[in-house]
């Protein structure tokens, strides 16, 4: 079998002077820095309560009633020292023809917001409402009522604390 090469003895270019001393103790003492703001505990995110902005208007189509273009926007309370909230959309339910925002709302905001997130849940215009204006909430006004507040949720982020890529 093969036979591994001895070491070579190290040999020392002259006596380590006060300032490689010092540079080595910088350079170790930076590293030792480093790892242990590695292992500081994170800040904890999760949510003590939210705080509730109720009927902010996403849209104004003509003839359209407010309260059809409006969302309900929860923010988690955090500690300082939190990364902007990430979203949950909610887009209640009924078939384009019924329905609120506020239907069923109560234990979604408290379960996304005890986790830190926020969480926005709109109305659009329904079918045939008396408020719906001019296209009755036909197709495809809700659909569009939907990306528009979801374009009012990215540009408005930065005054609410969300992530808008999340």
């Amino acid at each position: 079998g093969e036979r591994d090469a001895p070491a070579a003895p190290v040999r020392h270019h002259g006596p380590v002077t006060r300032r490689t001393r010092l540079a080595l103790v910088l350079v170790a003492g930076l590293l030792l820095g480093g790892a242990m703001a590695a292992c500081e505990e994170p800040v904890d995110c999760t949510g003590t309560g939210a705080v509730a902005h109720r009927d902010l208007r996403y849209a104004s189509s003509p003839g359209t009633s407010a309260a059809l273009q409006s969302l309900d926007l929860y923010t988690p309370v955090r500690r300082a020292g939190c990364a902007a909230a990430p979203l949950v959309v909610w887009v209640h339910g009924g078939a384009f023809v019924t329905g609120d925002k506020s239907n069923g709302i109560t234990r979604k905001v408290d379960l996304f917001t005890k986790q830190g997130w926020a969480v926005a849940s709109l109305n659009y215009r329904l079918v045939d409402h008396p408020g719906a204006g001019p296209t009755a909430g036909r197709y495809p006004a809700p659909e569009q009522d939907v990306a528009s507040a979801l374009a009012f949720l990215r540009r408005s982020a930065s005054t609410y604390g969300l992530d808008a890529g999340r």
